[in-house]
């Protein structure tokens, strides 16, 4: 049966709910928990972490790791690969479904509590923009991270381009060009923030797409822990067969909903956490 229903659906794998693996941990003071899948794939990593004291002097900054424009505390990561339902087909695996857990900080100079969650979008938003718009092009620096600054320097090399040919590019053209080589290999503006409601609480939710040609993207949801700091739930969708996508793209949504669903948040004082997760 099961062979029969993965030909009909074109893939094997995606995260399955016959069996699944709560991840259960203590934000400072409150406690959160989620049911997730069990992975598909093989991984190394160290044994979760179950207290994250985040409110104690110099633990996030002690604890923290850098990914691009933002810094976060691991809490947990887990992939569920997609492949072609034919065993022996030698076509690879169709794309990966990611969830990271991460906890972050809202950066020092912006003077916003991230319980205000339209001004928490506006900052994650103004962030990665400013990112890879940045002026330093880490491309430039063997120490920085090369995708700073990536729409700078695809800018940058179409107008050098343009400069050198012996008969000078029109604006118009320049600006078709550089709109192309942005739609393909750059990082596309982020579409305006929306606040969901999940089970009685609001999450911030934002998508980040490379590029508007490729169908890869990152689903965000993001809950305030303290005004300082949130809790990030990121889904990270890694296409690697483009033409085979629509396969799993509505599987992969549909775990997302039911991961997103069942997480619970109790928090001290606080009637929702008692209403809706009791």
């Amino acid at each position: 049966m099961g062979m029969i229903k993965n030909l009909w659906r074109g893939f094997r794998g995606g995260p399955d709910f016959s069996e699944v693996n709560p991840l259960n941990a203590s934000l400072e003071n409150i406690q959160f928990s989620v049911e997730l899948p069990y992975s598909n794939i093989d991984t190394n990593e160290p044994p979760r972490s179950i207290h994250f004291p985040i409110m104690k002097d110099g633990w996030f900054d002690q604890h923290a790791e850098s990914l691009k424009y933002y810094r976060y505390v691991h809490v947990d990561t887990q992939m569920w690969f997609y492949v072609p339902s034919v065993v022996n087909l030698p076509s690879g695996e169709l794309g990966v479904l990611t969830l990271m857990t991460q906890i972050k900080r809202i950066p020092e100079e912006k003077n916003i509590s991230a319980f205000d969650l339209d001004s928490l979008g506006k900052t994650v938003i103004s962030e990665y923009e400013d990112y890879y718009n940045s002026p330093i092009i880490g491309w430039d620096d063997n120490d920085k991270d090369p995708s700073l600054g990536k729409n700078t320097k695809i800018r940058r090399d179409i107008l050098e381009l343009a400069n050198s040919r012996s008969e000078p590019w029109s604006q118009e053209f320049i600006d078709r060009e550089i709109n192309l080589r942005l739609s393909d290999t750059g990082y596309a503006p982020l579409k305006p923030h929306k606040i969901k409601t999940i089970n009685g609480r609001s999450w911030l939710f934002y998508i980040e797409q490379k590029a508007v040609a490729r169908p890869a993207k990152n689903r965000i949801y993001c809950m305030p822990l303290t005004d300082k700091y949130y809790l990030c739930l990121d889904f990270g969708y890694r296409v690697d067969r483009i033409d085979k996508f629509k396969l799993w793209k509505d599987h992969a949504e549909a775990a997302e909903k039911r991961i997103m669903e069942s997480v619970k948040l109790t928090i001290p004082n606080d009637e929702l956490a008692l209403t809706h997760q009791g």
